[in-house]
């Protein structure tokens, strides 16, 4: 794969389905190296996808609200990929659906913490 984002190193948060499986795609397409970071469902899969399609790819299992694991994703991007050149911030959690008295607060917390924290940690 080259394009317009040849060099360009990605990291994709929520890489593993949805709107985060097109964007890790359609940046592996245009050149990029793509770091593919979820929790451990379907990433393997897409990086599997990417590599034979002819891009690079790496999956990198982690929760972006703990910011260890996210220094230990950049680390090892760069180590194998290279410098991050490209971030996309697009982890999140649907949470919880009711009228507020009615949802689990745990549940609406991680919902902000995944779409919140998770983008400043990984920003």
């Amino acid at each position: 794969m080259t394009g317009v984002l040849d060099g360009q190193v990605a990291i994709v948060s929520g890489a593993g389905r949805g709107i985060g499986l097109a964007i890790a795609k359609t940046l592996a397409e245009a050149g990029a190296a793509v770091v593919v970071a979820r929790g451990e469902a379907n990433i393997e899969t897409v990086t599997s996808t990417i590599r034979h399609a002819g891009g690079r790819a790496l999956s990198c299992a982690a929760d972006v609200t703990d910011l260890t694991r996210v220094r230990e994703v950049v680390d090892r991007t760069e180590r194998d990929l290279g410098p991050v050149t490209l971030l996309v911030n697009n982890a999140g959690t649907p949470g919880p659906v009711g009228p507020d008295w009615e949802i689990d607060a745990a549940e609406w917390w991680r919902c902000v913490e995944v779409s919140v924290r998770g983008a400043f940690v990984c920003s």
